[in-house]
């Protein structure tokens, strides 16, 4: 028996087969990430923020720490009257000729904004465009010497996948740059409205503005939220996409005007219900519910009750990754979609466009039979006010919206302001501006939406 095991097992490390491996090994595996660090380490830079704060003597004259060393009747009037508040993050380097990005929550207020350099050098910075709705801002550098070119970061493509290697690189807590890794955990996470790459990377408070970047070396995303009960990371941080910086960037020339890529195309969700009435053995896609009267799309031949499987050969699984993949199309590229119709695969092609003012904004003030609402400046929702006033993505494409709240009463309470939409009078929808002066004569309740939340009105409140 022991002979008969010996020659088994001769037999085996002898033959071919056992020199193949149980897993694929690559010839050679990397060990370091110090090549890609050194060549956008340089263009990550520190930003710091100062303005001017008001102290409130009278708080400072009833605090502890002021009354236990200098006693209870400290003269009050001998101190100064303002301080600095100052605040720190980081920014990413996008051209040679001194293009800042970071985002607008590190230098929120600021009256003075300092770059601090990888070696050392600081210069001065003035905002040149500004996305507030994704919380990403361009700043110019003043001074940039051309005999020495400042370091920059390119783009990357807007094809990054689950499981991507990435580095982010920033200056957490003020500490200094720093460098983390990780993959790309998931694309195309709702934070508020905005379509964001979440990573693993270590993100903490100073990271924000800082860099996402490639095993290439290319700006994939600017890291701006955590989500954390500390404050400190827990591995779950998000990041601006490429496409979004991209747009920023594009609008510089057009004097910061956000122009984004439009396809008038409403989706929903493919349940598990919805794909068994359909007789698909799985739910694999988004069901187009909804196509804008002005949509390309539209044009090419795409009907609801389309289900779409792919974007130029990404796959699409939720209406997330559908909004996230239109997003990062430049206008005038093509966009091919894989679609299931009637059960049968088909594909189309067309182009994001500018988006539109269909239908024409009727602008105009509310005044006679207006109750609360008279005063407020509206208009007609459309594409291009959408883009205008830069509100969320799942914004819906239709109704009416507030384009100067002036002096209305209801206004000032709730602190409207343009780009808010007034959604529906009475539990109806308000489908436009003609529809909203009908109604508004026996409002009983209304809804408005914020952002991505929504205030509820009843007139006897």
């Amino acid at each position: 028996m022991y002979r008969l095991f010996l020659l088994i097992l001769i037999f085996f490390l002898s033959s071919p087969l056992s020199g193949r491996a149980a897993f694929p090994v690559t010839s050679s595996i990397e060990t370091t990430y110090s090549s890609i660090v050194k060549k956008t380490a340089p263009a990550i830079v520190s930003i710091s923020t100062s303005k001017s704060m008001k102290k409130h003597n009278e708080l400072l004259g009833n605090d502890p720490f002021f009354t236990f060393y200098f006693g209870s009747h400290t003269p009050l009037k001998d101190l100064p009257e303002k301080a600095r508040a100052t605040s720190l993050g980081s920014g990413v380097i996008v051209s040679p000729t001194g293009i800042v990005i970071t985002c607008v929550h590190v230098i929120a207020n600021a009256e003075k904004i300092l770059v601090t350099l990888n070696d050392n050098r600081e210069f001065e910075g003035e905002v040149i465009a500004k996305d507030n709705q994704n919380d990403l801002v361009a700043i110019q550098l003043k001074d940039v010497p051309s005999t020495f070119p400042l370091p920059s970061i390119s783009l990357g493509n807007s094809d990054v996948e689950v499981g991507d290697f990435i580095l982010a690189i920033g200056n957490p807590f003020g500490v200094g740059q720093t460098v983390t890794s990780g993959i790309i955990s998931a694309i195309a996470r709702n934070v508020r409205g905005r379509m964001l790459i979440q990573t693993d990377a270590s993100i903490n408070p100073g990271n924000s503005g800082g860099a996402l970047v490639s095993m290439q070396g290319n700006l994939i995303g600017v890291p701006n939220a955590i989500l954390s009960k500390t404050g400190s990371s827990h591995g779950i941080g998000f990041a601006i996409p490429q496409a979004v910086i991209r747009t920023l960037l594009e609008s510089i020339p057009n004097g910061g005007i956000i122009v984004r890529p439009w396809a008038g195309i409403t989706v929903q969700r493919l349940t598990s219900k919805i794909a068994k009435s359909l007789n698909l053995p799985i739910p694999q896609g988004v069901l187009i519910s909804a196509l804008h009267a002005a949509s390309p799309a539209l044009l090419s031949g795409l009907t609801t009750g389309d289900i779409i499987t792919s974007l130029n050969g990404q796959s699409i699984s939720n209406p997330e990754e559908f909004i996230y993949r239109i997003q990062s199309v430049p206008i005038g590229q093509n966009i091919i979609l894989s679609i299931l119709r009637n059960g049968q695969a088909q594909q189309l092609t067309f182009q994001p466009i500018v988006p539109p003012a269909v239908p024409a904004p009727n602008q105009q003030v509310i005044t006679r039979l207006g109750g609360i609402l008279r005063g407020l400046e509206v208009a007609n929702l459309s594409p291009a006010l959408i883009s205008q006033y830069q509100l969320p993505f799942t914004t819906p494409e239709k109704g009416v919206i507030i384009t100067n709240p002036g002096t209305n009463v209801l206004a000032q309470k709730l602190q409207l302001k343009p780009g808010d939409i007034l959604e529906q009078i009475n539990n109806y929808p308000i489908e436009s501006v003609e529809d909203l002066l009908t109604k508004a004569s026996t409002l009983r309740s209304l809804i408005i939406r914020q952002g991505d939340k929504r205030i509820e009105v009843n007139k006897n409140s």
